[in-house]
């Protein structure tokens, strides 16, 4: 009876730690899905490290965004000092700051307003500054600003990272600035990694910039290829309310999908360029790693179209020298229409512009082009090397590619800082998972010990009852 109480006891001892084990596991589970959505979401973290324990409008973190511009160097951290420019719009040569010689990374404040983000990043950038943090002047979200280069192409000599603050936060941080307060800021951008990256690309075939950009990427593209996984996106934009002359030159589906000319009033029209969209996009479906090759060929049509009658002419000229089923390749594009026997561009739907459409704005796309990786929107300038150091920078492990000097670019020294909430919570699962195995490791051994313990006192018992009532039976037979 014993023996089975001690049984039933650790029956239930046993039920006890299955569900708190896999109650852990839910809790492993949803940690690391919290741990991931919030790598994906949060660009980074910016605090004060002098003085300690400052918080700045009552949080221990400054909300910020980074523009899209400058080098912006992705899973790295530093700490630099923070100083406050004169003027303090930064929009002219700023008045000489003595920086702290130990300092490799100084921090320019300047307001927001009165002329461009890349101008105030321009100054700040040749006076020696390594990261520019502007003030907003407006009460507003910043998460929700874009700060994109501008058109004179100066935004492509900036190096450095540019950040914007809340009016609220950086008001605190200028006045701490004033007191004469050595202010010490530190700074993690985060970059979400995974063992074999996504990326996207979102461009047009008719937009030069799109080809210039494609051209230069496409030896990092083909590299990456088979390390990554790749999907080109093609924007337009819609014009079903516009005259029919212009539907009928720019567009299809009925005004669905348009694209301007590429040769604006020359021979090629809007609704080529959607057409050729359409054959990359089967391109690289039919063809993988070779689709860069096409693309990084294609880029010169544009400025060669003058010696073409129509677009698909010299894309047939690329796709002929690179061996490519011209064939197959307009069956697929055909079939990205509604009716895919015998479409009529111009009249019948296209299911991949709409999927494109989906996406358009599920991903905020603002511009083009434009670099998605690992769900997260690329900053910075979009240079080739750039964007392929970033997805360098995406991999949990990098392949060998990545040891190549032309995937490198040398930042900031990371310097020790903040451990970011992903890296705390991981760490603290693992610690769990390992004292749960500990203890029921400790807890099996004690169990076993007791119940071993416990059936050698049982056993005992009834053997010494057994040879007890055996003497007796044989004093009893001996009596006369």
């Amino acid at each position: 009876m014993c023996i089975r109480d001690r049984y039933q006891r650790r029956v239930h001892g046993d039920n006890f730690l299955n569900i708190l084990m896999k109650n852990l596991i839910h809790f492993c589970f949803l940690a690391l899905l919290v741990s991931k959505i919030t790598c994906g979401e949060k660009l980074g973290e910016l605090w004060v490290k002098n003085p300690e324990n400052q918080k700045i409008a009552g949080s221990d973190n400054i909300p910020f965004n980074i523009g899209n511009f400058g080098h912006v160097p992705e899973g790295s951290q530093l700490q630099g000092i923070a100083y406050l420019a004169t003027p303090i719009d930064a929009c002219s040569e700023l008045t000489p700051i003595n920086i702290d010689e130990e300092d490799t990374s100084p921090i320019l404040v300047v307001q927001r307003g009165e002329c461009k983000f890349v101008t105030k990043a321009h100054y700040a950038q040749i006076s020696g500054f390594k990261v520019l943090l502007i003030v907003d002047t407006e009460e507003e979200n910043v998460e929700d600003l874009e700060m994109i280069n501008d058109t004179t192409g100066l935004g492509y000599t900036i190096s450095i990272p540019s950040l914007i603050v809340p009016k609220k936060h950086g008001s605190e941080l200028i006045e701490l600035i004033k007191s004469g307060t050595t202010v010490l800021l530190g700074l993690h951008f985060n970059w979400a990694q995974s063992p074999k990256p996504s990326y996207q690309i979102w461009l047009s075939s008719c937009n030069q910039l799109s080809n210039d950009f494609m051209k230069e990427f496409a030896d990092y593209g083909s590299k990456l290829e088979e390390y990554t996984e790749f999907e080109p996106n093609y924007v337009y934009w819609p014009c079903q309310n516009c005259d029919l002359e212009h539907t009928e030159e720019k567009c299809i589906a009925n005004g669905k999908f348009c694209a301007p000319d590429p040769d604006g009033d020359g021979p090629i029209q809007g609704w080529e360029a959607l057409i050729e969209d359409l054959r990359q996009y089967c391109i690289h479906a039919l063809y993988g790693k070779r689709y860069w090759s096409y693309v990084g060929s294609f880029s010169d049509c544009l400025k060669d179209i003058k010696n073409y009658n129509n677009l698909e002419a010299c894309s047939d000229e690329k796709i002929n020298n690179l061996g490519f089923d011209k064939g197959e390749i307009s069956q697929c594009v055909n079939k990205t229409f509604v009716n895919k026997n015998n479409p009529d561009y111009k009249k019948t739907d296209n299911s991949l512009f709409s999927e494109f459409k989906k996406r358009y704005f599920e991903k905020g796309i603002v511009f083009w082009p434009s670099v998605i990786i690992n769900d997260m929107h690329f900053r910075g300038n979009m240079e080739a090397k750039e964007v392929a150091v970033a997805i360098c920078n995406s991999f949990t492990e990098q392949p060998g590619i990545c040891d190549d000097p032309a995937f490198k670019w040398q930042y900031f020294d990371d310097v020790e800082g903040k451990v970011s909430f992903p890296t705390f919570l991981l760490v603290l699962v693992l610690m769990m998972v390992v004292f749960m195995c500990c203890f029921y490791y400790v807890y099996k051994r004690i169990v076993r010990r007791e119940m071993t313990k416990e059936m050698t006192v049982q056993i005992n018992a009834a053997v010494s009852q057994y040879f007890l009532m055996n003497e007796q039976n044989k004093s009893f037979s001996t009596q006369p």
